[in-house]
């Protein structure tokens, strides 16, 4: 695939870049493809795992192979604030619907994956959303998604955003922590990357 474009944001307090992926990174197939078809098939998209399985890893990874247009948004614990959150909400989703298509263009003038590929938007830390304004803020992005962009939430848990509603409606796609676990070969190659070697049995303890 053609690398992941990148949008960078920014005002006079805001600032949004896709993580670096590690030097010690390995290729994790399933999971890209896990991603790929969760942010084809619906609208919001969450990925839930404790520290260290990698999420943040795999979805840059993701980022930088995908077609699509990739907006990040890292939280902070500032992002406990509110109105701090608001603001970095409102310029992120202002630079995510400037990559729309216009609508008053015909498809034909444009390029297939501007068509059938909407923008990305990922939101990482999602439980650095830890109160109840700021809650209200990330769910109202939710309540209304734009049906020309996808949305991606990562973080170690659901901080209380009433995806309910989502989820009953069939808009939303789930990554556990229980697809993200290493294969056998992928913790092989992980240690070869830190320039150690690993048997198959000491890689599927691991």
């Amino acid at each position: 695939m053609a690398e992941g474009r990148l949008t960078v944001a920014a005002n006079r307090d805001f600032t949004v870049t896709r993580p670096a992926i590690p030097v010690h990174a390995i290729d994790r197939p399933g999971v890209s493809e896990r991603l790929t078809e969760s942010i084809k098939r619906f609208p919001v998209t969450v990925l839930l795992a404790p520290a260290g399985f990698g999420k943040t890893a795999a979805l840059s990874a993701w980022a930088s192979q995908s077609r699509r247009s990739v907006t990040w948004l890292s939280l902070t614990t500032a992002d406990g604030h509110a109105e701090h959150l608001r603001r970095r909400l409102r310029a992120v989703t202002d630079a995510v619907l400037h990559q729309l298509p216009d609508a008053s263009e015909s498809a034909e003038s444009r390029n297939d994956a501007e068509v059938t590929e909407a923008p990305v938007l990922i939101i990482d830390d999602i439980q650095l959303a830890d109160s109840t304004g700021s809650r209200k803020a990330l769910g109202a992005l939710l309540e209304r998604p734009d049906p020309g962009v996808r949305i991606v939430l990562a973080g170690r848990f659901e901080p209380k955003l009433g995806l309910s509603r989502l989820r009953v409606n069939g808009d939303l796609g789930q990554i556990s922590a229980e697809e993200l676990p290493f294969t056998v070969g992928e913790v092989r190659r992980a240690a070869l990357a830190l320039g150690r070697t690993l048997d198959a049995s000491a890689a599927s303890q691991l």
